[in-house]
């Protein structure tokens, strides 16, 4: 049996929570969508980034979905050759490049967001009505309270 200090559950549950979230809301839908011919997740996941947060430098992007610089170069090449993103000049500063969703890239996340909240409306129907309410004003807390330690607190 295991002697597990608090410490350790917490990472635990952290480990859980993450797991979950990923298969609950992501993994089986993943398997469900038609993705575009080359294209794999991590495009989507950029695309996705690029929509909710507007053109964003490629370390901006690749920070946020935690992968190194040199993996996210030929996700940025592809998405950019497939016509799904462009590559912009920042308004602040002229010497850096945001990539910015092109009309294709759009119309893809478009796509992807319709069947994505359908699939999580599909997972969500399993919970009532107060059970989902909560859910979300949890998940709003838990962000505002990794936010908070992101930046050091107060």
């Amino acid at each position: 049996m295991n002697n597990l200090t608090d410490a350790d559950e917490h990472i635990e549950n952290l480990f859980e929570l993450h797991w979950s979230i990923i298969s609950i809301f992501f993994k089986g839908f993943d398997e469900s969508f038609k993705l575009p011919e080359g294209l794999n997740f991590t495009h989507m996941k950029t695309a996705m980034t690029i929509f909710f947060h507007g053109p964003m430098t490629m370390s901006e992007i690749s920070k946020r979905l935690a992968l190194e610089k040199g993996s996210f170069t030929p996700v940025a090449s592809r998405l950019i050759s497939g016509g799904y993103v462009r590559k912009e000049r920042s308004r602040e500063d002229k010497r850096v490049y945001k990539l910015a969703l092109t009309e294709s890239g759009e119309e893809l996340t478009e796509r992807l967001r319709t069947a994505h909240n359908q699939y999580i409306q599909s997972m969500l129907d399993r919970l009532n009505a107060d059970e989902q309410k909560e859910y979300f004003e949890d998940i709003v807390r838990l962000n505002v309270l990794n936010e908070k330690i992101k930046k050091g607190g107060s």
